[in-house]
């Protein structure tokens, strides 16, 4: 049909910005078929995803990952093999997975999945591996998975059920994924655990509090069903929380590292990196001039490649470091990806553009923007230095890959084109305005002036976008900068909150945080009491907060459970459980300073 022709000419131009003209996908979308795999950036994946759910492509040829989670319904999945690699086969939890994407919900009445064998003896294997469901894998915890791995490295063997482990020492671990869990598990109780009993001299009490929290989890119940005591992970747990205390014996400085999002380790190389910047500043001050904001960004972005999750980041796409600052200069100047990829595929050892367009998606948006807004936050917390101007969007103009504040917020309210964000942004009349001025600015554009001004498909989007044409009571007071609203609270059964929650009572005060290192949703606010995860603020409103919160100077925001007509108490095994999560409401006061 020519309106599918149509499309897919939009598609294939949307890509182009990523890959460049020539790129076979560029072809491939035109015939109605693509690829769809973790080397493909993000942004494509998003075109990709949209493009077939939408029936612009009509097959995606994908690895066995576009099953974890992703709601991408089709009529028929075809499973041409089940190997990742000689000695290992995917899981018959990952083929249902997959297979359960067959059938669109409201529109096929039957969904069919095709495995295919290369003989009748491979395909009677397959029949009794994987179409049994009863072969489907457990679940296994991370933290259960990460206990067994300690004790099999400390015994030289698996555990067997009801084994005696009371006793055992738990040694630090070798293994890389095991140290990556285990960093893990060190901020999470670094995080729930009282800055007192985090530095007290009193092991046992230690001991006792980590035992708690970790008794909380699904790792504890999955260690019960084998009757396997949780001390030696408690003991392990509460050795490797002190030795952070000692090593941090400021508990301003812990709490700030830890509303951070990194590893400890990332956050001791941020706070360095912090003392670093602040030494130079101290000595350099006319870097915080304007006309030496090239110098500046240079500074921040060179210091951010010392932390330790950029640089983990950077060995997984194999990338050396020394590399990253000059491609995230280009990258903020706006310069498209196929020229960063001419100017650094001998460095970036990238022969294909994708892999390029790769390292930036996630090396330089979401690694070094998540590095760089830490130290912005150590740096003012340590030294008292607040990041104000273009510093306060540097993390954005990194994810966004755009040079001026109003540029990065064009990207942050859906124009995905850098080029158009940029070209809108320099009609902005105000200089490095805060999100509230640029709103207000573009709030006040008629239709005429934004057909002007931007290109078509911009134009028709901001104009029916909802902050225009009808802004919500939340987003109204947020532009505002002052008042109350109420929202819901989303994610409850997620953060396995709904037991704790049913034990607050209204008007309990709330703490709200930048959920940074969430690679679903960078303005991602996270709801939390007394350090508890309760769930997060939604999509639609944490948008602009996020924003509104990263501005300088930022609003005062302060958050409540709303009401208790949510809350239905019934006793279930000796517990009081919430009956309707997804009703649970919070109100939140916004106060200019």
């Amino acid at each position: 049909a020519p309106q599918i022709l149509i499309d897919r000419l939009k598609l294939c131009t949307e890509i182009a910005r990523y890959v460049g003209d020539g790129h076979d996908l560029t072809t491939m979308v035109l015939r109605g078929f693509a690829y769809h795999h973790a080397e493909v950036p993000q942004a494509v994946r998003h075109c990709l995803e949209r493009a077939y759910r939408g029936g612009i492509l009509r097959v995606l040829c994908a690895t066995s990952t576009l099953s974890q989670g992703m709601n991408l319904p089709t009529k028929t999945v075809l499973v041409p093999d089940v190997r990742r690699s000689k000695e290992e086969t995917i899981k018959v939890r990952d083929f249902w997975n997959t297979a359960g994407r067959a059938g669109r919900a409201f529109q096929e009445t039957e969904g069919h999945v095709v495995l295919i064998a290369s003989d009748q003896t491979e395909a009677r294997q397959l029949r009794r591996r994987y179409l049994d469901r009863s072969n489907i894998e457990p679940v296994i915890s991370t933290l259960a998975d990460l206990y067994v791995q300690l004790v099999r490295a400390r015994l030289g063997t698996n555990p067997t059920p009801g084994q005696d482990l009371t006793t055992l020492d738990l040694a630090d671990p070798e293994d890389d994924r095991a140290i990556l869990w285990t960093e893990g598990l060190d901020i999470q109780l670094l995080a729930q655990l009282a800055d007192e009993v985090v530095d007290t001299s009193d092991q046992g009490l230690l001991e006792e509090a980590a035992h708690t929290l970790l008794g909380q989890t699904l790792a504890a119940h999955q260690l019960g069903t084998r009757r396997w005591s949780l001390q030696p992970l408690a003991r392990f747990s509460a050795r490797r929380v002190r030795a952070i205390g000692q090593r941090l014996p400021d508990r301003a400085i812990r709490a700030g590292i830890v509303r951070t999002g990194l590893s400890v380790q990332g956050g001791v190389d941020a706070l360095a990196a912090a003392d670093h910047i602040a030494t130079t500043l101290e000595a350099r001050p006319d870097l915080l001039n304007r006309d030496q904001w090239p110098e500046l960004q240079q500074l921040f972005v060179t210091a951010a490649t010392t932390v330790l999750e950029l640089q983990r980041g950077a060995r997984k796409k194999k990338v050396a470091v020394a590399a990253i600052a000059p491609v995230a200069a280009d990258w903020i100047a706006g310069l498209p990806p196929t020229d960063i990829h001419d100017r650094h595929k001998d460095t970036l050892h990238t022969s294909d553009i994708t892999k390029t367009a790769v390292v930036i998606d996630s090396v330089i948006g979401h690694d070094l923007a998540w590095a760089i807004s830490a130290i912005l936050q150590l740096l003012e917390h340590r030294r008292g230095i607040p990041a104000e101007g273009r510093l306060a969007v540097l993390p954005a103009m990194t994810k966004y890959g755009v040079d001026t504040p109003a540029a990065c917020y064009a990207s942050s309210i859906g124009i995905h084109d850098r080029a158009a964000a940029i070209a809108l942004a320099a009609h902005c009349p105000y200089i490095d305005p805060a999100f509230r001025v640029f709103l207000d600015w573009l709030n006040h554009l008629s239709t005429d002036d934004l057909t002007e001004i931007t290109t078509p498909d911009i134009a028709a989007l901001l104009i029916r976008s909802a902050e225009r044409r009808s802004p919500s009571a939340a987003q109204a007071t947020i532009l505002r900068g002052h008042g109350t609203f109420t929202c819901h609270l989303r994610g409850v059964r997620h953060a396995h909150s709904a037991s704790y929650l049913a034990h607050l009572t209204a008007g309990t005060p709330l703490t709200l945080h930048r959920d940074a290192s969430n690679r679903t949703d960078p303005n991602a606010i996270r709801v939390e009491h007394e350090g508890l995860l309760l769930g997060w603020i939604p999509r639609e409103i944490a948008r602009p907060l996020a924003i509104a919160l990263d501005d300088t100077p930022s609003p005062t925001v302060t958050a409540h459970l709303s009401t208790d007509t949510w809350r239905l108490a019934w006793a279930a095994e000796g517990s009081t459980q919430v009956v309707a999560p997804d009703a649970v409401e919070l109100r939140i006061t916004i106060t200019s300073q």
